[in-house]
């Protein structure tokens, strides 16, 4: 990987507009962009953003807004912990580039009937991800209302905010609630986060720069850890029951369910490795998400200059560091508490991520 540039100390000038971005780490929803953006969706069942996408929303004359669309925690290609592996990069990356959050978005589609597994277990990481003291920059969004709004969809949505294991908690702790039912409810919603004056770093930043703790230490690490934990203790207990069905196989020589026992056996060992690799890439360190975070931002820009894009736009921190031998702490400038309008980063928060080849970070 080479050498990323030093960050340009140009000062802006009063007249210029001011860079703000935005980013969605959490939905298989179709992005709110402005006017000059491109969003991709799809009708498939399967993930359709592939990679970081810094899109430009003009707010103003004065204020230009990016959205980051990113890949999330209901990727269909990626497991949770790959993504929060990259995630973490990217917030590494803009922590130490002192670029913080203005906002986190996430969205949820008022047409699914109930609150799935899947979707309590993503926002219990949203939370352990965002940290108490950022909730009060949380939007929660109902989408897909399609101009309607029954007394179905109304009673889900006051049960989403008035349910404590929902969004009630987060309700109480300042976060807003807005519907995306209308043409004009994203530019309201970019309007409410844009008047935010109040930025702030969500716990994995912290936890990861300013603690300097591995992935696997952080909150939303260790509640992955917890998953992993539970999924390998599942499939190890599948490969005793398998094992006891092929000795009742050869006894009775069925020969025919002893070959998919066998192949049963395989696939459960095969879940075991990976889980034991999930394990691995959770303990990855902040130089090796500052690594992450410089593949990605190369991989975007080489993305960018093989199809002929013009430039985002906005200066996205690239980090000069020194490489400090194994054990040894690595010497970074601590970000600041107190950015100036040029440094500002407005996340929204909803279910996707960023494809970036899968890189061992052991």
């Amino acid at each position: 990987m080479g050498r990323g540039r030093k960050r340009s100390s140009r000062k802006r000038h009063d007249s210029s507009p001011v860079p703000r971005l935005w980013s969605w780490p959490f939905s298989q929803e179709p992005r709110c962009c402005g006017p000059d953006a491109t969003a991709s969706t799809s009708d498939s069942l399967r993930s359709c953003t592939s990679k970081v996408t810094p899109s430009p929303y003009v707010q103003s004359a004065s204020c230009t807004i990016y959205l980051i669309d990113t890949p999330g925690f209901d990727d269909s290609d990626k497991s949770d912990t790959e993504v929060l592996n990259k995630l973490a990069a990217w917030f590494v990356g803009l922590r130490v580039g002192k670029i913080l959050l203005h906002g986190i978005i996430y969205l949820h589609r008022i047409i699914d009937p109930r609150m799935q597994g899947s979707t309590k277990k993503n926002l219990v990481l949203f939370k352990k991800l965002c940290g108490q003291n950022a909730l009060k920059n949380v939007v929660l969004v109902t989408t897909m209302w399609n101009g309607i709004s029954n007394d179905l969809y109304r009673s889900r949505e006051k049960e989403l905010t008035t349910t404590s294991e929902f969004w009630g908690y987060m309700m109480e702790q300042g976060s807003s609630c807005f519907r995306a039912d209308s043409p004009g409810s994203e530019r309201q919603i970019v309007q409410h986060l844009a008047s935010h004056n109040n930025p702030v770093a969500i716990d994995l930043q912290t936890q990861l720069v300013d603690e300097r703790r591995r992935l696997d230490e952080t909150s939303a690490g260790q509640e992955l850890q917890t998953e992993v934990a539970k999924d390998k203790r599942r499939w190890e207990r599948a490969v005793r029951e398998t094992r006891t069905g092929m000795r009742e196989a050869k006894k009775q020589s069925d020969y025919e369910s002893l070959r998919v026992l066998e192949e049963e056996l395989r696939r459960c060992r095969s879940e075991i490795k990976r889980s034991e690799e999930r394990r691995c890439m959770l303990g990855i360190s902040m130089k090796g998400l500052l690594d992450l975070y410089h593949k990605q931002v190369a991989y975007m820009e080489a993305q960018q200059a093989s199809h002929h894009e013009p430039p985002v736009g906005v200066e996205l921190p690239s980090l000069e560091y020194q490489a400090q031998p194994t054990g040894q702490p690595i010497e970074v400038e601590q970000p600041s508490t107190t950015p100036g309008p040029s440094n500002e980063l407005v996340l929204y928060g909803t279910n996707d991520m960023s494809e970036i080849p899968a890189q061992d970070h052991r």
